[in-house]
């Protein structure tokens, strides 16, 4: 072998393996941009057929294997997606999307108890998850907790003070306490910010009731 062939294994190969490789992440990275980009588009076959593909090149993708969990929640296939999401967890442990998907569906499946575990941890890992304080909150109010659903209601309006159904439901749990005004204002607030179910309340409750902000 010449010397000029062995400086071009030694060096020059190596060289060009490493770029054919950053080459390849790169291009894995830029499909699963694309593939999230058209989940939040709402083109739910098309990311599938993505995320699938990606998947057979790195089953190790945590991100696509939490997106690909959504997309069969939404076709009401918990057992699929439970799947994902534990494979999603397996790789990466405080994959916090994977904990509240996991939430969603062990609410839908009847276990609160299960459910309230799940976004235990969600919040473990990122305490200012709102939709986790919010369903942790819906779920307690199930279960009967009702001062626990409060604070975790209050906690997601602090976080973000314009959703209008937690201000709702809000509201619902001030009854459950028997704590009229409280739960009239909350139901004002909600029907101010637009929730199409408040005024029922108001209406109900808060009618032959003088109150200020």
């Amino acid at each position: 072998m010449t010397l000029v062939a062995r400086l071009i294994l030694i060096f020059i190969f190596p060289a060009l393996l490493f770029l054919a490789c950053k080459t390849e992440v790169f291009d894995v990275k830029s499909k699963l941009d694309s593939a999230i980009k058209t989940f939040d588009n709402q083109e739910y076959d098309k990311a599938l057929l993505l995320f699938n593909k990606i998947l057979e090149f790195n089953p190790k993708l945590s991100d696509a294997h939490a997106y690909r969990g959504d997309i069969y929640f939404f076709r009401n296939n918990y057992t699929q997606a439970i799947l994902d999401y534990d494979e999603a967890l397996r790789w990466n442990p405080k994959f916090v999307r994977a904990y509240a998907g996991k939430a969603r569906i062990r609410y839908k499946l009847g276990d609160l108890i299960g459910a309230i575990s799940d976004y235990d941890q969600t919040l473990r890992i990122n305490n200012r998850h709102i939709d986790a304080w919010h369903h942790r909150g819906l779920v307690k109010f199930e279960i009967g907790d009702y001062f626990g659903a409060l604070s975790d209601l209050d906690s997601s309006l602090v976080l973000d003070s314009l959703q209008q159904d937690a201000f709702r439901q809000r509201g619902i749990v001030q009854l459950k306490l028997g704590d009229t005004i409280k739960a009239c204002h909350d139901f004002i607030l909600a029907d101010e910010l637009g929730d199409s179910l408040a005024l029922l309340y108001i209406q109900e409750v808060c009618a032959t009731r003088k109150l200020s902000h």
